[in-house]
């Protein structure tokens, strides 16, 4: 997932900067897998995202003591942090399933150009559209049922053309 869409499915930038600090940890969990999260770097989340830098004392003390409190400090180390159970279950729960969409293809270009192909005769204009349209929609098997038309149709038109239609 990019950041970017992450940050507009959950509205990020009308949250607090603690309901930010643990979204963008959490992002970061699922991108990276790494569980464990220094101020410093949940500064640098915050910057990469165009956020402003927060003070990180403060942060971390909302962080680990305040009412926000969705993290503690982490065994050993005394610099970094990590979710409490429970918060992050619940995050996983809420925000998960933005992660999985196994399906979408993403496609800067159409499957049938339109430009070379569009402008001869309407009726394989629309299906041309259609085709074009249905892909950038995911609807794979619809783009494969019109290109098929198109392709009979075209067939037909060829036979025609060279006069051998009633063969």
């Amino acid at each position: 997932m990019k950041i970017l869409d992450f940050i507009e499915k959950t509205k990020l930038t009308d949250r607090s900067e603690s309901e930010k600090a643990k979204l963008l940890c959490f992002f970061h969990y699922k991108e990276t897998g790494e569980s464990v999260f220094s101020m410093p770097l949940i500064c640098n989340l915050f910057v990469q995202c165009g956020f402003n830098v927060p003070n990180s004392s403060r942060l971390k003390t909302n962080l680990t003591k305040g009412k926000e409190r969705a993290f503690v400090n982490s065994k050993g180390k005394t610099a970094t942090i990590e979710f409490i159970p429970a918060i992050f279950q619940s995050t996983e729960k809420e925000y998960a399933v933005l992660w999985e969409d196994n399906i979408t293809i993403d496609s800067d270009s159409e499957l049938i150009d339109e430009q070379k192909f569009v402008g001869r005769r309407k009726y394989l204009d629309q299906l041309i559209y259609q085709i074009n349209h249905s892909y950038a929609n995911n609807c794979y098997d619809a783009a494969a049922v019109l290109m098929r038309r198109l392709f009979e149709v075209l067939l037909v038109l060829s036979y025609q053309n060279y006069g051998i239609d009633e063969e």
